[in-house]
């Protein structure tokens, strides 16, 4: 293997170990701190697992944040292999503009459709 490879292999394989250690740690502590506070009302396991009220909403933002996201990383990619003048400081620099474009626009989009939401309920009841 070449000493480029490695130089980018190392470092990312330590960060995937640090990361499984930290993963690891934070379960254990979650798990720990289950056993103290004893079993859960249905409700209160329903919200945790993801059933709750409004859980389809937040998947569905959740969704739309990444798709966001990753449109304004790869808007800049595409420009790069079309415009190949442009340096490379530019399109990292229009890769940042782009996703934190892309996150103003799904707190936008998000606040009014959970605004939306609360309204619908409190008609409801």
């Amino acid at each position: 293997m070449e000493s480029s490879a490695l130089v980018f292999l190392v470092p990312a394989a330590a960060l995937i170990g640090v990361a499984i250690i930290v993963k690891a740690i934070i379960d254990n502590w979650t798990k720990m701190r289950c056993k103290e506070i004893g079993p859960l009302k249905s409700d209160q396991a329903d919200e945790i697992e993801g059933r709750g009220n409004g859980a389809e909403i937040k998947r569905l933002l959740v969704n739309l944040k990444w798709s966001l996201i990753l449109i304004g990383v790869g808007l800049p990619l595409a420009l790069s292999y079309f415009c190949s003048t442009l340096p490379t400081e530019s399109i990292v620099g229009l890769m940042m503009l782009f996703a934190g474009l892309g996150l103003f626009i799904y707190f936008l989009l998000a606040k009014s459709i959970l605004n939306r939401t609360l309204r619908k309920k409190q008609n409801d009841k």
